[in-house]
């Protein structure tokens, strides 16, 4: 099992390596991702200016699928963020899906994973008594 996740994990690194070698825009960073509790926001940043800084007009690169209503944002020409109307409770699983026609501002094709999600895992304990 730990060979099989070693090999996995290098196939992925080189992947990457060889992606960021030929100058394909990916997403570099996503947040969040696993179980995570009290997500209030998702980010995720690329690694090329996705949109003309400012330009507010832009479609959204990622279609959520959530059980929580939010809204969808650009940070700046690199950065994407989608923020929930309020923070989300335990059980909930949402997946963000990179929508197929996403390029950069250079008009490449982005590569890498066409769908990253998390989930707030199962109900937890607030408060016992006595404490």
């Amino acid at each position: 099992m730990v060979r099989l996740v070693a090999a996995a994990l290098a196939v992925v690194v080189t992947w990457l390596a060889a992606a960021a070698a030929a100058g394909q825009p990916q997403v570099v960073q996503f947040t969040p991702l696993g179980t995570v509790k009290k997500v209030r926001q998702v980010t995720a940043r690329f690694s090329k200016p996705m949109v003309p800084l400012g330009d507010l007009r832009v479609a959204s690169p990622f279609e959520v699928e959530c059980a929580e209503r939010g809204t969808a944002r650009r940070v700046d020409s690199r950065t994407w963020a989608y923020d929930f109307e309020r923070d989300l409770s335990a059980g909930i699983r949402c997946a963000v899906r990179l929508r197929a026609d996403v390029k950069s501002l250079a008009g490449r094709a982005v590569v890498g994973p066409r769908e990253l999600a998390f989930s707030t895992g199962g109900p937890a304990v607030l408060r016992s008594s006595p404490w």
